[in-house]
């Protein structure tokens, strides 16, 4: 039975990848991101292939260790325990910390974790403990699958997302809706979520007594436990359904239903006048789209470039973003416009070094400003917050403005997040 340790350390990868699958899809409900159609899908199938073929490993090196091994082959559930259960806690620990460094250009994007990475202390406790307490309860764990792991990968998973991504749960709404009986008692903001974490900590620690030394021993004894197949079904399902929601949550909290609700312009235009829409690809080169190279991308742009007008000699008002959308929104140039570099201030520069661009003059007008002024309703959609940000000018005439990110923008905002 030794050489099938690596199919159950697939199997035990499986669960493992259905059990971070399921507190990954949180983020699409705790964040403000909205996500992509297929990103459920992505999500779901790296977390499978990934964590399968660590289980799978896992497995290969158990086996090498327990071969031709009687007294080792014994206390094979506690070697799964070693194998998987441990380096799973230490990979996913810190792979899940690793994000996008966002903060060279947005000072005040993202949130550290909120216990100082002490979740990792209280996930390798628990390793620890089920691995002393399985190996003193030997009789009953003796031929036990490596799915038994499986509510402590649940349980770990847990404590990580819970202890350093406490402030996204919006606790403090109940600190800020009895903000005088807390102050009475002496309790700031900070104090309550120091409370939520250490209640909620006693809560799972509670919770995996209970149902992993109380409740689980009687399946056991019982047979009542799952198998792995079994496991994998159970787990599959559940998250499934978790998947879907948050997916569906999403869109119905981040996904504008409409842009408008009625028009305040003071004349509409005309039955004939067409819908104009303005697409932007910022810091892309010619050479880089297949209209201009044989090696470039974007096919369907090309195939739409065939019944429309294309510009071969385009050249760009300046060499960076701000004041070539000012030029494109004006029909200025920057000089005119006035949004360009300050190197007249010292201190107006960004972290390279680089001068912070001048807003729009006032008396400027824009693209937006007469579609508006023609009868248009006028919006603008853009995850560039360097572009459509209040103090640069170049929000004037748009009547809804989206400056909302994608689900991408998780792995700068959330201290603990999908790997």
């Amino acid at each position: 039975m030794q050489t099938y340790l690596p199919v159950k350390g697939f199997y035990l990868g499986l669960a493992a990848g259905l059990i971070v699958t399921f507190f990954d899809s949180l983020v699409m409900i705790v964040t403000p991101f909205c996500a992509q159609t297929e990103y459920p899908i992505l999500l779901m199938g790296f977390n499978l292939v990934f964590w399968s073929m660590f289980g799978c490993m896992s497995g290969v090196m158990l086996w090498i260790f327990v071969r031709n091994n009687k007294s080792r082959h014994e206390k094979k559930t506690v070697y799964w325990g070693i194998f998987v259960l441990i380096p799973f806690t230490l990979t996913y620990g810190l792979l899940g910390r690793f994000s996008v460094n966002a903060e060279v250009w947005f000072p005040n994007f993202g949130k550290p974790v909120f216990d100082h990475h002490l979740s990792l202390v209280w996930a390798v406790c628990v390793c620890f403990f089920v691995l002393q307490y399985v190996d003193k309860s030997r009789p009953l764990y003796t031929k036990m699958q490596a799915s038994f792991f499986v509510f402590e990968i649940f349980i770990i998973a847990l404590l990580f997302w819970f202890c350093s991504n406490l402030e996204l749960l919006k606790l403090t709404f109940i600190f800020r809706g009895s903000t005088n009986f807390f102050q009475n008692l002496g309790i700031t903001e900070r104090r309550f979520l120091v409370l939520a974490y250490m209640v909620g900590l006693i809560t799972i620690s509670g919770f995996y007594y209970v149902v992993g030394f109380i409740i689980r021993p009687v399946w056991l004894r019982e047979k009542k436990w799952l198998s792995g197949p079994g496991t994998l079904i159970g787990l599959f399902v559940i998250v499934s359904f978790s998947v879907s929601g948050s997916f569906i949550i999403n869109q119905r909290i981040n996904r504008p239903q409409s842009f408008f609700t009625k028009t305040s312009s003071a004349q509409t235009p005309a039955k004939d006048s067409p819908n104009v829409i303005l697409i932007v690809l910022d810091t892309v080169r010619s050479d880089c789209l297949s209209i201009y190279s044989k090696s470039g991308v974007a096919k369907n742009l090309e195939a739409f470039s065939k019944e429309a007008f294309v510009y071969n000699r385009c050249i760009a008002n300046s060499s960076w973003t701000a004041p070539t959308h000012a030029s494109l929104f004006t029909g200025l140039y920057s000089k005119d416009h006035g949004v360009y570099g300050d190197i007249d201030s010292n201190n107006n520069h960004d972290v390279f070094g680089f001068p912070n661009p001048l807003p729009l003059l006032e008396d400027t007008v824009t693209l937006a400003q007469t579609f508006h002024k023609a009868g248009y309703r006028t919006a603008s959609i853009s995850a560039n917050l360097l572009v459509l940000r209040s103090n640069l000018g170049l929000r004037k005439g748009f009547q809804y403005i989206s400056n909302s990110k994608s689900i991408g923008a998780v792995y700068t905002a959330v201290p603990f997040g999908p790997i």
